[in-house]
């Protein structure tokens, strides 16, 4: 079963191993640009001690549609709205930026909430989301007012690569300084997150 890869992740060390399409070097690692699935291939050439070359690969066909569940990433945070690339529509990754998306302030929270829901306690630039598609207008519009939609991977502000664990629905913790951060955290359905 091949796994997904979502921007950042980290696929191999780089000894003896090159950058393909949409993956780049960090502290020693390859890492994916985009989401996708891992491929590795053998390297013959001049350089004996480069042996693979790894590369993500994607799909960018598959439009989004009202209902649709989509993997996005939070570019940037107004008090208004949150925009973002999508990164995967029913669990079948696409080319990042190939479609934009906002999460407006009322869509953050279900209920009484809703109306008292903040973005900067909900959501941060670099987030992952799990999100559903609720309309298709100048931009696609995106809710995760549903407890199962809402934050899936959250990097520290306080140490840098680190992932935060989450804590609740509401906070998550950075496991190596201890200090929280507030955001909506989803509790996804397995079927969501299954890309097999």
């Amino acid at each position: 079963m091949n796994s997904i890869y979502l921007p950042g992740d980290i696929l191999a060390s780089i000894d003896g191993c090159k950058e393909g399409n949409g993956v780049y070097s960090r502290n020693g690692n390859l890492v994916a640009a985009r989401a996708g699935y891992k491929s590795q291939r053998e390297v013959t050439g001049s350089d004996l001690s480069i042996t693979h070359e790894y590369s993500i690969l994607g799909s960018s066909v598959i439009p989004p549609q009202p209902g649709n569940i989509v993997i996005a990433r939070v570019i940037y945070c107004t008090l208004r709205v949150a925009r973002c690339d999508i990164l995967a529509v029913e669990n079948i990754p696409i080319q990042c930026g190939s479609y934009r998306a906002v999460v407006r302030r009322e869509d953050l929270r279900s209920g009484l909430d809703r109306d008292r829901a903040v973005i900067e306690r909900c959501l941060r630039p670099g987030d992952i989301i799990i999100a559903r598609v609720l309309a298709l207008s100048d931009a696609l519009l995106l809710t995760i007012a549903e407890e199962e939609f809402g934050v899936v991977v959250a990097m520290s502000a306080s140490v840098p690569d680190q992932k935060l664990v989450p804590l609740g629905w509401s906070e998550m913790i950075c496991p190596i300084s201890k200090i929280k951060e507030h955001r909506k955290v989803a509790r996804p359905r397995k079927d969501f997150l299954n890309f097999s």
